[in-house]
């Protein structure tokens, strides 16, 4: 019985069930990978490049025209002044040639590319300019001029000097720093620049925009469009890039905003954005305006999925010319539709590069998932072989739809796609299936490995498993914390159950509302453990041909007593060898002997479960003192039966029965067979104590004790091997036995048994009050006994000593020691030369106790006193009484 009560225990800690009943969070089922794979479509590749003119490029051609018609000679000379040629003329230059003969011969040199010259002219003339409303312009003109030259830092620097000026000049610098590196094509110069700029004109914000959308800095145009509000309304064709920009940056709410700016350009991206919100009326209108082409199809094919309608869908990307947007309306359609998905529209689509087809494959395998349609799902995702990307996305969900069909390869893909992969939240979700699986496997520490820096929920559960599983309870429950849910409330319950709180755990499993096999046989066994039976076999009613829960209730409710519901769950079934032989245990356990010993028998007869069937007629027989068939039945299993399972131990038992019934011929006879046929048996220890305890009833002390020497060489615990030696060692020499039962008084199994022999072998007082006093506050009884020892120990004025626990003897009125402490103080009374006293306290015992072992001591004792006394007649009476007469 108590190997069946251990394995109901170990079935709570390590109960492994099916690898079906390995958890997968829901989110795997999802597609969460739906937006991960994004192709842009055609009308993404959009060039927002508008005729913009700058207000640097009007003031050129303005002068360039001057430069060309002008009548005016100061224009046409090399030097400013140079139609005063000769002495008089350089005489007159000096008084009629003013500033702005030197601003336009600077302008002249620009305009005609002669950038040195402008330089020069700049460095000879900037003095007389200072002050002048031609300063800023020349400035600007010799600031480009350094830029065209080479020195750009410098050419900057001066144009920067112009910008900060303000005015019309400070715009036309402005636009002639964004026009000179915008035409060279020097993007982060522009956006360089355009961080700096304190004022935009329309040219340089442009420029600016146009820059960033060349390096893909969306995030910058969303921020400007949103600095330059004034400037976007004033050209509202700016408001392109924001829609571009929000478009891009995955921010469909502030696209939408946008609709009403809508241009050529970009009301494609408008619409798509509206379709993806559900707008259905805002897209088509925007749909319907645009002309015929690939971007109306592709975001005509958009709005049929979006009215589910799938076959237009179909037709639509039929007609699409690129991959990219065939790829694009696919993924619109999982969006809309996942997990609902038509695998014939994916399968419909033809793709001018194969390697699209694994989009297909890809995302109905997860919709077959998402619908536990698991071998669908693993042919679609076996057929992908062209994109890596694509393949290794696949190993986590390959594995999870193989884990019902093919464990081993789930094991290989999950540790493939561990081995592949960055994205760490599916990493985990992996590592969490694979620790599962090692767990059931029995690979415990290979699981804790895999979870071991996951802390999420599921991690925590499973570890909290593997815990219980090692029995380690306190560390179980430190990892559920405050976890709720279902698969908390079970972990928590068998928790509970394996520290005994049998209350807690079926609080715990009442929040199970859906129970399982493995739940129920949990709930079954706290019922039992809290005596519900009743309960229990509501439980077993619900998988009464699971012969699991039988046997455990069956089994349960025998140890717990309730034979007559035993046999009612009995008769309900056939009559298999293990039921009739409970049903034998539970007769045997009513004393319904003669029931039990016709089922023993047939059982002895079908050669099964010898040794419970045997010694259940052996201890029938010795129950009742049939020593007749218990002897009959001894020598048959000593020669009858042969071998058979547990003989050696059937042996020992049956031995101890034997001496029990004072039939040692027969004992004697099955231990010498026990040594006999199993020298190496692991009862062999038992083996000794039991013949040492035949040898000491038979008075063969030096065999009983070599015995318990040889208990003590073949190791283990030497504590039986003592005692026997000591009991044995007792009857020749008490003095040595009560040495080594001072020895066993350090024994955590021994130290009552040591201490009560001490008590009574003893013959030394203190070793005897020491022993008594152990049982002080443990048993009055074995307490008073020992000081009834040590006080007949005991005489003189070390008696008198003693006088007060003489009295607490009295006081407590246990029979058992009375008699002797009624002697005790007549003792005592005589040593205090009190001889009257005395002799009443010895008749008080006598006839109080008259069968005692005190009683004729007391006679005695009195008859004594009385001599002395001179009171001979009253000796004379009680030693008529001592006679018999």
């Amino acid at each position: 019985m108590k190997k069946f009560v251990a394995s109901c225990l170990l079935f709570v800690l390590t109960a492994v069930p099916a690898f079906a009943d390995v958890l997968i969070p829901e989110f795997a089922f999802t597609g969460e990978d739906i937006s991960k794979f994004s192709v842009a479509p055609s009308y993404m590749d959009v060039s927002l490049s508008f005729n913009v003119a700058s207000g640097f490029d009007t003031y050129i051609r303005q002068e360039s025209f001057r430069l060309e018609n002008t009548q005016e000679k100061e224009y046409s000379s090399a030097e400013p002044g140079g139609m005063y040629s000769g002495s008089f003329g350089t005489s007159l230059s000096s008084v009629f040639v003013g500033e702005r003969a030197y601003r336009n011969n600077i302008v002249k040199n620009f305009i005609r590319k002669e950038y040195i010259q402008v330089i020069e002219s700049y460095g000879k003339y900037r003095q007389r300019l200072a002050g002048t409303p031609y300063i800023q312009e020349c400035s600007l003109l010799y600031g480009l001029s350094l830029m065209e030259t080479g020195n750009l830092s410098g050419g900057a620097d001066a144009l920067k000097t112009v910008i900060k000026s303000g005015g019309a000049a400070g715009d036309i610098a402005t636009d002639s720093l964004f026009s000179y590196y915008f035409n060279t094509k020097n993007y982060p110069a522009v956006i360089t620049a355009g961080r700096e700029q304190p004022k935009f004109t329309e040219y340089s914000l442009y420029t600016y925009l146009y820059s960033l959308m060349q390096r893909k800095d969306y995030a910058q145009i969303e921020k400007t469009a949103a600095e330059q509000k004034e400037l976007f309304d004033k050209f509202p064709y700016m408001y392109d890039f924001a829609v571009v920009a929000d478009y891009l940056l995955g921010k469909p709410e502030e696209v939408a905003k946008l609709a009403g700016k809508a241009t050529a350009n970009t009301a494609p991206m408008i619409a798509d954005t509206l379709l993806s919100r559900g707008d259905r009326a805002g897209a088509e209108k925007l749909i319907n305006a645009m002309p015929e082409g690939e971007a109306k199809n592709v975001l005509n094919a958009k709005l049929a999925v979006l009215g589910r309608n799938v076959n237009r869908a179909a037709e639509l990307t039929g007609k699409l010319k690129a991959d990219e947007n065939r790829l694009n309306v696919f993924f619109f359609y999982v969006r809309q539709m996942f997990p609902a998905l038509d695998p014939a529209f994916g399968d419909r689509i033809n793709f001018d590069k194969k390697i699209n087809k694994d989009y297909i494959n890809y995302y109905n395998g997860l919709a077959a998932m998402a619908g536990k349609d698991y071998p669908q799902a693993v042919r679609r995702l076996d057929s992908i072989i062209f994109s890596r990307e694509l393949m290794e996305s696949a190993y986590f969900y390959r594995g999870i739809a193989y884990f019902r069909t093919d464990i081993s390869k789930t094991e290989f893909l999950l540790l493939k796609y561990i081995d592949s992969s960055e994205e760490d939240e599916k990493v985990k979700i992996a590592r969490y299936v694979l620790g599962q699986i090692y767990y059931l496997r029995g690979r415990t520490a290979d699981a804790l490995m895999l979870v071991e820096d996951c802390f999420t929920d599921d991690c925590k559960l499973l570890k909290a498993e593997i815990a219980i599983g090692g029995q380690k309870y306190e560390a179980a429950e430190g990892l559920l914390g405050n976890l709720q849910g279902e698969k908390a409330s079970k972990l928590r319950a068998a928790i509970l159950y394996n520290k005994k709180d049998f209350k807690g755990a079926l609080a715990e499993l009442k929040k199970v509302p859906h129970t399982e096999k493995e739940t129920d046989y949990l709930l079954m066994l706290t019922y039992l453990k809290l005596d519900q039976h009743d309960e229990a076999v509501k439980i077993y009613r619900k998988h009464f041909a699971d012969m699991q829960f039988f046997d455990t209730l069956t089994e349960s409710l025998f140890l717990a007593g309730d034979y007559r519901r035993v046999l009612d769950l009995l008769n309900s079934t056939d009559n298999e060898p293990k039921n009739l032989l409970l049903k034998a245990k539970v007769y045997t356990s009513m004393k319904r002997y003669d029931d039990a010993e016709p089922i023993y028998r047939t059982l002895i007869a079908k050669n099964y479960a010898i040794f419970d069937s045997v010694y259940g007629l052996l201890s029938g027989y010795a129950a009742r003192n049939m020593k007749t068939e218990f002897l009959k039945t001894g020598e048959m299993s000593l020669t009858g039966l042969g071998r058979f399972e547990r003989k050696d131990f059937l042996l020992i038992q049956a031995a101890r029965l034997a001496i029990d019934l004072k039939e040692i011929d027969l004992a004697t006879k099955m231990v010498n067979r026990f040594f006999g046929e199993f020298p190496d048996s692991q009862y062999v220890r038992e083996g000794y104590l039991l013949r040492g305890r035949l040898f000491k009833n038979t008075g063969r002390l030096e065999q009983c004790i070599a015995d318990a020497d040889r208990l003590m060489a073949i190791g283990g615990s030497k504590e039986d091997a003592l005692f026997l030696k000591a009991d044995c060692t007792e009857a020749k020499d008490s003095a040595a036995a009560v040495k080594i039962y001072l020895q066993l008084t350090e024994s955590e199994r021994f130290r009552e048994l040591a201490n009560s022999k001490i008590a009574e072998v003893s013959r030394n007082p203190a070793e005897v009050l020491k022993s008594a006093e152990y049982f002080k506050d443990k048993d009055s009884e074995l307490y008073y006994t020992g000081m009834d020892r040590y006080l007949s120990l005991l005489d003189g004025a070390e008696l008198v000593k003693n006088e007060q626990t003489v009295k607490d003897m009295l006081v407590s009125k246990n029979v058992s020691v009375m008699p002797g402490a009624y002697f005790h103080q007549g003792r005592i009374l005589e040593v205090k030369k009190q001889p009257e006293q005395a002799a009443a306290a010895y008749m008080k015992g006598y006839y109080l106790f008259p069968e005692s072992k005190y009683a004729k001591q007391s006679l005695r004792k009195t008859v004594d006193i009385y001599k002395k006394l001179g009171k001979t007649s009253e000796a004379q009476v009680l030693e008529k009484k001592l006679s018999g007469k």
